[in-house]
């Protein structure tokens, strides 16, 4: 929804800056303001009735309006900031819920007080303000927010305006909470729960951007507990490698590597996740899963280029026995030929005829070393019907005839004392 605003960039600054600030963020799109994690997910733990979420909702869509900052203090005394994203159809950006000022007990009694709250919400409450994030200063949000609305509306082209206790009083007096242990063990889950989802998707993009090292570190840190719920069984660790598996194919694509080849390892994990009998075997899978695809994105990953040149790629890896001369590649591409080769030169750093043959000769290299195909079979599969032009450029890319490069792999494998040569 974002990606192509005009203020895109500014955005994603801001949102990192307000991470860096340990507060919580979201953009909500028109007529969906609220969701669980609006609030931490409070109403919800409580067991508050649907309608305080209605109550909630119907207030932000009556003070939200455009060119404004809107500061809100809420019926449990949290704090929110946000704005009207222009260009979006009305999506909310909310920021919060924090605090500027620390909930000591003997205020938190005081508030119960006057709320007509029972005293047997007072752990329930107490466990859910230590996990709200703290400001040292309201003024540092304020300048952010201030930075911000420059960029989206123009310097000096909104104003601001602040809420306190606005919403409807319909929840008092509260009704007593059932069991507020576990009411309490509610936001330990739901706090686990929101770090396993920041960690996936943390490691989503570092796979999307081929760093394996990174995905692997961040696996390591996911909560125990958390893996724990989700894999309990062996049922439930397929399955749940299974979504591991759906997830990193579109961490791939997002590293602009063709459909094709994620389907092919997609397809080849899928059958491997169900042959796995022994639980102890899924984390070795996954870290595997993770280098896969990630090789997968340093290897084939074309975002970085043109639409042409992409295309063109793409057509070289899956039909390397086409005619791909720089003629051809025109025609096909209904492109003025000399432009196209100074395009892909100046994007890929190879002329396109070197970028065939390499191509060409990294896959008869593979063959040589992985079949028994004979060698003129071989050079049709790569698109060279000629085999003495086919030995003389695989020399000229492997210093070595394909004969003797078979015979050398075949010799290192049988070594190893396997019968069959390297794959």
């Amino acid at each position: 929804m974002t990606s192509s605003l005009r203020y895109n960039s500014q955005l994603i600054f801001f949102q990192n800056i307000l991470t860096n600030l340990h507060l919580s963020h979201h953009i909500h799109k028109s007529g969906e303001l609220v969701t669980n994690f609006t609030d931490m997910n409070l109403r919800e733990a409580l067991g508050i009735k649907n309608e305080s979420q209605a109550d909630w909702k119907t207030h932000l869509q009556h003070i939200v309006k455009p060119n404004t900052i809107v500061y809100v203090t809420d019926e449990f005394f949290c704090q929110y900031a946000g704005v009207l994203l222009p260009e979006t159809g009305n999506a909310f950006f909310s920021i919060g819920p924090y605090l500027t000022n620390a909930v000591s007990v003997e205020q938190l009694l005081n508030i119960m007080e006057q709320k007509n709250i029972p005293n047997e919400w007072l752990p329930i409450l107490k466990s859910y303000y230590q996990k709200i994030p703290s400001l040292a200063s309201e003024e540092t949000l304020a300048a952010v927010l201030s930075a911000f609305a420059d960029c989206i509306w123009g310097k000096n082209n909104y104003t601001s305006e602040s809420f306190i206790q606005g919403l409807p009083n319909s929840l008092t007096p509260l009704a007593v909470p059932a069991d507020p242990q576990k009411r309490i063990e509610a936001f330990s889950r739901i706090e686990t729960i929101e770090q396993v989802y920041t960690l996936e998707n943390k490691l989503l993009k570092a796979v999307s951007n081929g760093r394996s090292a990174r995905a692997k570190a961040l696996l390591a840190n996911f909560p125990s507990s958390a893996l724990e719920q989700r894999t309990e069984t062996t049922r439930n660790l397929k399955n749940y490698t299974i979504i591991i598996n759906t997830l990193l194919r579109k961490a791939a694509e997002e590293g602009g590597v063709h459909p094709l080849y994620i389907d092919q390892l997609s397809s080849s994990f899928a059958y491997r996740i169900e042959a796995v009998m022994r639980s102890d075997n899924f984390t070795d899978l996954w870290n595997e899963m993770i280098q896969k695809y990630c090789a997968l994105v340093n290897q084939h990953s074309i975002k970085n280029y043109s639409l042409p040149i992409q295309k063109i790629i793409t057509r070289i890896d899956f039909d390397l026995s086409a005619d791909l001369s720089l003629k051809a590649t025109a025609q096909y591409l209904n492109m003025n030929a000399s432009y196209l080769s100074n395009l892909f030169k100046t994007e890929t750093g190879y002329t396109l005829t070197n970028y065939v043959n390499m191509k060409r000769m990294d896959h008869a290299a593979y063959l040589l070393a992985s079949t028994y195909m004979p060698v003129s079979t071989i050079a049709q599969t790569c698109g060279i019907l000629d085999d003495n032009y086919f030995t003389k450029l695989f020399k000229r890319y492997h210093h070595t005839t394909p004969t003797r490069f078979r015979k050398e792999r075949y010799t290192v494998q049988k070594k190893g004392c396997k019968k069959t040569p390297l794959k």
